[in-house]
Protein backbone atom coordinates (compact mmCIF):
# COMPACT_ATOMS: atom_id res chain seq x y z
CA UNK A 1 0.00 0.00 0.00
CA UNK A 2 3.40 2.71 -0.33
CA UNK A 3 4.08 4.26 2.61
CA UNK A 4 1.57 4.75 5.87
CA UNK A 5 2.04 8.10 7.23
CA UNK A 6 0.71 9.54 10.98
CA UNK A 7 1.65 11.96 13.66
CA UNK A 8 3.75 11.15 16.31
CA UNK A 9 1.66 12.11 19.37
CA UNK A 10 2.76 13.65 22.50
CA UNK A 11 2.85 11.36 25.79
CA UNK A 12 0.19 12.55 28.09
CA UNK A 13 -1.07 11.13 31.73
CA UNK A 14 -3.26 8.50 31.49
CA UNK A 15 -6.26 8.44 33.74
CA UNK A 16 -7.81 4.74 34.98
CA UNK A 17 -10.71 4.09 36.68
CA UNK A 18 -10.20 0.71 39.90
CA UNK A 19 -13.06 -1.66 40.54
CA UNK A 20 -13.34 -4.04 43.23
CA UNK A 21 -15.41 -5.67 45.11
CA UNK A 22 -15.73 -7.12 48.61
CA UNK A 23 -14.43 -10.56 47.64
CA UNK A 24 -11.61 -8.50 46.11
CA UNK A 25 -10.63 -7.71 49.00
CA UNK A 26 -11.64 -10.68 51.41
CA UNK A 27 -10.24 -13.62 48.98
CA UNK A 28 -7.26 -11.89 48.44
CA UNK A 29 -7.27 -12.91 44.43
CA UNK A 30 -4.19 -11.66 42.31
CA UNK A 31 -6.65 -11.46 39.15
CA UNK A 32 -6.31 -7.90 37.41
CA UNK A 33 -8.29 -7.29 34.28
CA UNK A 34 -6.43 -5.08 31.97
CA UNK A 35 -9.95 -3.32 30.56
CA UNK A 36 -10.10 -1.61 27.53
CA UNK A 37 -13.47 0.26 26.64
CA UNK A 38 -14.80 -0.18 22.95
CA UNK A 39 -16.40 2.37 20.89
CA UNK A 40 -15.33 3.24 17.85
CA UNK A 41 -12.05 4.39 18.82
CA UNK A 42 -14.24 7.94 19.32
CA UNK A 43 -16.47 7.54 22.10
CA UNK A 44 -17.06 5.69 25.72
CA UNK A 45 -14.73 5.73 29.32
CA UNK A 46 -14.04 3.76 31.93
CA UNK A 47 -17.03 5.35 33.49
CA UNK A 48 -19.55 4.36 30.84
CA UNK A 49 -18.49 0.82 31.60
CA UNK A 50 -19.06 0.86 35.05
CA UNK A 51 -22.09 -1.80 34.44
CA UNK A 52 -19.05 -4.10 33.09
CA UNK A 53 -16.50 -3.32 35.22
CA UNK A 54 -18.97 -3.92 37.97
CA UNK A 55 -19.57 -7.61 36.78
CA UNK A 56 -16.24 -8.27 36.42
CA UNK A 57 -15.27 -7.61 39.84
CA UNK A 58 -18.06 -9.11 41.27
CA UNK A 59 -17.96 -12.26 39.20
CA UNK A 60 -14.13 -12.84 39.39
CA UNK A 61 -13.54 -11.66 42.34
CA UNK A 62 -10.21 -9.63 41.19
CA UNK A 63 -9.77 -6.19 40.36
CA UNK A 64 -10.18 -4.75 37.55
CA UNK A 65 -8.42 -1.49 36.20
CA UNK A 66 -10.10 0.57 33.04
CA UNK A 67 -8.02 2.83 30.75
CA UNK A 68 -9.35 5.95 29.66
CA UNK A 69 -7.16 6.67 26.48
CA UNK A 70 -7.46 9.43 24.48
CA UNK A 71 -9.86 9.06 21.69
CA UNK A 72 -10.44 10.42 17.75
CA UNK A 73 -10.66 12.25 15.69
CA UNK A 74 -8.91 14.55 17.97
CA UNK A 75 -6.20 11.96 18.87
CA UNK A 76 -6.23 9.81 15.78
CA UNK A 77 -3.63 6.79 15.90
CA UNK A 78 -1.37 5.54 17.98
CA UNK A 79 -2.29 8.00 20.49
CA UNK A 80 -5.08 5.75 22.39
CA UNK A 81 -2.45 2.84 21.93
CA UNK A 82 0.22 4.34 23.48
CA UNK A 83 -2.07 5.35 26.40
CA UNK A 84 -2.90 1.78 26.39
CA UNK A 85 0.56 0.19 26.46
CA UNK A 86 1.89 3.00 29.00
CA UNK A 87 -1.00 1.62 31.43
CA UNK A 88 0.43 -2.11 31.12
CA UNK A 89 3.85 -0.68 31.84
CA UNK A 90 2.63 1.07 34.93
CA UNK A 91 1.69 -1.47 36.32
CA UNK A 92 4.72 -3.83 35.73
CA UNK A 93 7.19 -1.12 36.62
CA UNK A 94 5.58 1.21 38.82
CA UNK A 95 7.22 4.17 40.54
CA UNK A 96 7.52 4.19 44.45
CA UNK A 97 4.38 6.65 44.82
CA UNK A 98 1.89 4.08 42.86
CA UNK A 99 0.81 0.98 43.53
CA UNK A 100 2.67 -2.33 43.79
CA UNK A 101 3.71 -3.88 40.84
CA UNK A 102 1.65 -6.43 39.56
CA UNK A 103 2.71 -10.05 38.19
CA UNK A 104 1.98 -10.27 34.36
CA UNK A 105 0.75 -13.68 34.63
CA UNK A 106 -2.07 -12.03 37.30
CA UNK A 107 -3.68 -9.77 33.91
CA UNK A 108 -5.89 -11.08 32.05
CA UNK A 109 -6.97 -8.54 28.87
CA UNK A 110 -10.73 -7.94 28.24
CA UNK A 111 -11.89 -5.93 25.62
CA UNK A 112 -14.61 -5.41 23.54
CA UNK A 113 -14.91 -3.98 19.61
CA UNK A 114 -12.33 -1.15 19.26
CA UNK A 115 -10.99 -2.15 22.80
CA UNK A 116 -10.22 -4.78 21.48
CA UNK A 117 -8.40 -4.47 18.85
CA UNK A 118 -6.37 -1.91 20.91
CA UNK A 119 -5.54 -5.03 23.03
CA UNK A 120 -4.56 -6.90 20.09
CA UNK A 121 -2.11 -4.51 18.75
CA UNK A 122 -0.59 -4.03 22.49
CA UNK A 123 -0.20 -8.02 22.40
CA UNK A 124 1.75 -7.71 19.18
CA UNK A 125 4.26 -5.11 20.71
CA UNK A 126 4.98 -7.14 23.44
CA UNK A 127 5.56 -10.04 21.61
CA UNK A 128 8.01 -7.93 18.96
CA UNK A 129 9.54 -6.84 22.15
CA UNK A 130 11.56 -10.15 21.50
CA UNK A 131 13.31 -8.97 19.18
CA UNK A 132 15.40 -6.40 21.25
CA UNK A 133 17.19 -6.41 24.38
CA UNK A 134 16.11 -2.95 26.87
CA UNK A 135 14.42 -0.02 26.86
CA UNK A 136 14.20 2.99 28.50
CA UNK A 137 11.33 4.07 30.80
CA UNK A 138 10.68 6.21 33.62
CA UNK A 139 14.52 6.57 34.30
CA UNK A 140 14.83 2.89 34.77
CA UNK A 141 15.96 0.06 32.12
CA UNK A 142 14.17 -2.40 30.96
CA UNK A 143 14.82 -5.60 29.26
CA UNK A 144 13.13 -7.30 26.54
CA UNK A 145 11.12 -9.79 25.86
CA UNK A 146 8.17 -8.06 28.11
CA UNK A 147 6.19 -10.48 30.15
CA UNK A 148 2.87 -11.61 28.44
CA UNK A 149 -0.01 -11.30 30.27
CA UNK A 150 -2.40 -14.25 31.21
CA UNK A 151 -4.88 -14.42 28.30
CA UNK A 152 -6.54 -12.02 26.04
CA UNK A 153 -10.52 -11.56 25.70
CA UNK A 154 -12.74 -9.90 23.33
CA UNK A 155 -16.08 -9.40 22.32
CA UNK A 156 -17.08 -8.06 19.32
CA UNK A 157 -13.50 -7.93 17.87
CA UNK A 158 -13.63 -6.66 14.75
CA UNK A 159 -10.18 -7.98 13.04
CA UNK A 160 -11.10 -5.51 9.84
CA UNK A 161 -12.25 -1.86 10.45
CA UNK A 162 -13.35 -0.83 6.79
CA UNK A 163 -16.40 -3.47 6.54
CA UNK A 164 -14.47 -5.06 3.69
CA UNK A 165 -15.49 -8.82 4.50
CA UNK A 166 -19.00 -10.58 3.50
CA UNK A 167 -20.22 -10.33 7.01
CA UNK A 168 -20.87 -6.81 6.84
CA UNK A 169 -23.41 -7.57 3.98
CA UNK A 170 -24.77 -11.09 5.26
CA UNK A 171 -25.28 -10.09 9.03
CA UNK A 172 -26.65 -6.64 8.64
CA UNK A 173 -30.22 -7.84 9.36
CA UNK A 174 -28.68 -9.28 12.64
CA UNK A 175 -26.78 -5.71 13.58
CA UNK A 176 -27.30 -2.44 15.20
CA UNK A 177 -23.68 -0.92 13.83
CA UNK A 178 -24.23 2.02 11.32
CA UNK A 179 -21.79 3.63 9.81
CA UNK A 180 -20.50 7.14 11.54
CA UNK A 181 -22.14 9.90 10.15
CA UNK A 182 -19.50 12.75 10.46
CA UNK A 183 -16.68 9.98 8.43
CA UNK A 184 -19.01 11.05 5.08
CA UNK A 185 -16.92 14.23 3.04
CA UNK A 186 -21.05 15.78 3.09
CA UNK A 187 -21.13 16.10 6.93
CA UNK A 188 -21.26 19.91 8.22
CA UNK A 189 -17.48 20.82 9.36
CA UNK A 190 -16.84 21.59 13.20
CA UNK A 191 -13.96 22.63 14.77
CA UNK A 192 -12.89 18.93 15.21
CA UNK A 193 -14.01 17.39 11.67
CA UNK A 194 -12.99 17.35 9.07
CA UNK A 195 -9.49 16.84 10.37
CA UNK A 196 -6.80 19.27 8.67
CA UNK A 197 -5.31 18.05 6.39
CA UNK A 198 -8.54 16.22 5.28
CA UNK A 199 -8.89 12.62 6.01
CA UNK A 200 -11.64 9.83 5.01
CA UNK A 201 -11.27 8.11 8.97
CA UNK A 202 -11.49 8.84 12.19
CA UNK A 203 -8.69 7.11 13.21
CA UNK A 204 -5.75 7.45 11.13
CA UNK A 205 -5.23 8.02 6.84
CA UNK A 206 -6.57 5.41 5.03
CA UNK A 207 -3.79 3.60 4.53
CA UNK A 208 -3.47 3.06 8.03
CA UNK A 209 -6.06 0.80 8.00
CA UNK A 210 -4.05 -2.16 6.72
CA UNK A 211 -1.02 -1.74 9.51
CA UNK A 212 -1.46 -4.90 11.70
CA UNK A 213 -1.50 -2.69 14.85
CA UNK A 214 -4.89 -1.08 13.47
CA UNK A 215 -6.00 -3.99 11.42
CA UNK A 216 -5.86 -7.37 13.44
CA UNK A 217 -6.36 -9.10 10.71
CA UNK A 218 -3.02 -8.20 8.92
CA UNK A 219 -1.46 -10.05 11.87
CA UNK A 220 0.95 -12.27 10.78
CA UNK A 221 2.45 -14.24 13.68
CA UNK A 222 0.82 -14.92 16.94
CA UNK A 223 3.46 -17.77 18.25
CA UNK A 224 4.14 -17.44 21.61
CA UNK A 225 1.06 -15.72 22.38
CA UNK A 226 -1.15 -16.21 25.61
CA UNK A 227 -4.52 -18.07 25.02
CA UNK A 228 -7.51 -16.12 22.88
CA UNK A 229 -11.34 -15.93 24.08
CA UNK A 230 -12.71 -14.23 21.28
CA UNK A 231 -16.69 -14.24 21.62
CA UNK A 232 -19.77 -12.51 18.96
CA UNK A 233 -22.59 -11.72 18.16
CA UNK A 234 -23.49 -13.10 14.62
CA UNK A 235 -23.13 -9.41 13.44
CA UNK A 236 -21.06 -7.59 10.62
CA UNK A 237 -17.99 -7.94 12.05
CA UNK A 238 -17.85 -11.46 12.70
CA UNK A 239 -15.71 -12.76 9.58
CA UNK A 240 -12.74 -10.42 11.06
CA UNK A 241 -12.82 -11.24 14.38
CA UNK A 242 -13.10 -14.91 13.59
CA UNK A 243 -10.04 -14.75 10.98
CA UNK A 244 -8.44 -13.16 13.90
CA UNK A 245 -9.11 -16.54 15.89
CA UNK A 246 -8.23 -19.12 13.17
CA UNK A 247 -4.82 -17.76 12.69
CA UNK A 248 -3.44 -18.00 16.26
CA UNK A 249 -5.13 -21.61 16.51
CA UNK A 250 -3.25 -22.35 13.48
CA UNK A 251 -0.44 -21.37 14.89
CA UNK A 252 -0.45 -23.21 18.63
CA UNK A 253 -2.66 -20.78 20.61
CA UNK A 254 -5.23 -21.87 22.37
CA UNK A 255 -8.15 -20.69 21.52
CA UNK A 256 -12.02 -20.51 22.47
CA UNK A 257 -14.39 -18.80 19.96
CA UNK A 258 -18.20 -18.66 20.24
CA UNK A 259 -20.93 -16.80 18.11
CA UNK A 260 -24.29 -16.08 19.51
CA UNK A 261 -26.83 -16.53 16.65
CA UNK A 262 -28.85 -13.57 15.71
CA UNK A 263 -27.08 -11.20 18.67
CA UNK A 264 -25.46 -7.49 17.36
CA UNK A 265 -22.70 -6.15 17.75
CA UNK A 266 -21.64 -5.94 21.54
CA UNK A 267 -25.21 -7.37 22.23
CA UNK A 268 -24.26 -7.90 26.35
CA UNK A 269 -23.72 -3.75 26.27
CA UNK A 270 -26.62 -2.86 24.61
CA UNK A 271 -29.54 -1.20 26.99
CA UNK A 272 -32.47 -3.62 26.26
CA UNK A 273 -30.36 -6.34 25.44
CA UNK A 274 -27.55 -6.52 28.53
CA UNK A 275 -30.15 -8.30 30.74
CA UNK A 276 -30.62 -10.99 28.11
CA UNK A 277 -30.38 -14.49 28.86
CA UNK A 278 -27.53 -14.48 26.06
CA UNK A 279 -25.95 -11.33 27.94
CA UNK A 280 -25.93 -13.14 30.83
CA UNK A 281 -24.11 -16.14 29.46
CA UNK A 282 -21.53 -14.20 28.06
CA UNK A 283 -20.26 -12.31 30.79
CA UNK A 284 -20.51 -15.34 32.74
CA UNK A 285 -18.22 -17.00 30.58
CA UNK A 286 -16.16 -14.22 29.92
CA UNK A 287 -15.27 -14.01 33.75
CA UNK A 288 -14.60 -17.71 33.73
CA UNK A 289 -11.79 -17.29 31.37
CA UNK A 290 -10.17 -14.64 33.04
CA UNK A 291 -10.47 -16.08 36.17
CA UNK A 292 -8.99 -19.61 34.70
CA UNK A 293 -6.12 -18.11 32.92
CA UNK A 294 -4.62 -16.89 36.47
CA UNK A 295 -5.40 -20.17 38.43
CA UNK A 296 -5.25 -22.88 35.39
CA UNK A 297 -2.85 -21.63 33.02
CA UNK A 298 -1.72 -24.75 31.44
CA UNK A 299 -5.01 -25.62 30.92
CA UNK A 300 -5.71 -23.99 27.64
CA UNK A 301 -2.60 -24.62 26.22
CA UNK A 302 -3.21 -25.36 22.73
CA UNK A 303 -6.93 -26.30 22.95
CA UNK A 304 -8.91 -24.53 20.31
CA UNK A 305 -12.74 -25.03 21.08
CA UNK A 306 -15.55 -23.08 18.81
CA UNK A 307 -19.10 -22.97 19.40
CA UNK A 308 -22.15 -21.52 18.71
CA UNK A 309 -25.26 -20.32 21.31
CA UNK A 310 -28.52 -21.01 19.77
CA UNK A 311 -31.21 -17.98 20.14
CA UNK A 312 -33.89 -19.45 21.12
CA UNK A 313 -32.76 -21.95 23.78
CA UNK A 314 -29.35 -20.13 24.60
CA UNK A 315 -27.94 -23.33 24.71
CA UNK A 316 -24.41 -23.62 23.64
CA UNK A 317 -22.99 -26.26 20.91
CA UNK A 318 -19.70 -27.72 20.01
CA UNK A 319 -19.18 -27.22 16.24
CA UNK A 320 -16.26 -27.58 13.92
CA UNK A 321 -14.15 -24.29 14.12
CA UNK A 322 -12.90 -24.78 10.47
CA UNK A 323 -16.27 -23.89 8.28
CA UNK A 324 -16.02 -24.61 4.99
CA UNK A 325 -17.66 -21.16 3.67
CA UNK A 326 -14.71 -19.38 5.66
CA UNK A 327 -12.78 -17.70 3.40
CA UNK A 328 -9.11 -18.10 3.28
CA UNK A 329 -7.30 -15.60 5.52
CA UNK A 330 -4.68 -14.17 2.46
CA UNK A 331 -8.28 -13.82 0.33
CA UNK A 332 -9.83 -11.87 3.21
CA UNK A 333 -6.64 -9.65 3.11
CA UNK A 334 -6.89 -9.28 -0.25
CA UNK A 335 -10.58 -7.67 0.31
CA UNK A 336 -9.22 -5.50 3.06
CA UNK A 337 -6.62 -4.11 0.29
CA UNK A 338 -9.02 -3.35 -2.24
CA UNK A 339 -11.49 -1.94 0.19
CA UNK A 340 -8.76 0.39 0.63
CA UNK A 341 -8.21 1.56 -3.06
CA UNK A 342 -11.80 1.79 -3.24
CA UNK A 343 -12.52 3.95 -0.37
CA UNK A 344 -9.32 6.34 -1.70
CA UNK A 345 -10.91 6.38 -5.06
CA UNK A 346 -14.04 7.49 -3.66
CA UNK A 347 -12.60 10.18 -1.00
CA UNK A 348 -10.38 11.71 -3.33
CA UNK A 349 -13.15 12.41 -5.98
CA UNK A 350 -15.80 13.25 -2.77
CA UNK A 351 -13.18 16.16 -1.67
CA UNK A 352 -12.42 17.12 -5.18
CA UNK A 353 -16.22 17.98 -5.91
CA UNK A 354 -16.65 19.59 -2.84
CA UNK A 355 -13.13 21.93 -2.98
CA UNK A 356 -14.85 22.68 -6.41
CA UNK A 357 -18.50 23.64 -5.11
CA UNK A 358 -16.73 26.06 -2.57
CA UNK A 359 -14.66 28.19 -5.12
Amino acid sequence: MGSIHYEEPKLAPVPVEWTSSEASASEGNKLVVFHVHGGAFFQGSPQSYRSTTTQFASMTGGRVVSVDYRLAPQNPFPAGLLDVLLVYLSLLYPTESETPAVDARNIVFAGDSSGGTLLCSILQIILHTADYSTCQFRARRIHFPLPLPAGLSVISLPGDLLQSLPSHKENLVNDLYLNIPWSFPDYPACPIWPSNPPRSQHYGDLEIHSHPLVCSVMIKSWLGAPPFWISSGEEQFLDGGKAVARRAASQGVGVSWTVYEAMPHCFSMLPGLNQSAQSKLIMKKWAQFCKECVLSPNSFKGRVRASKVDFRTVTETQVAFEDPRDLPINEIEGLILRKILDLEREFTGAWKAKTCSNL
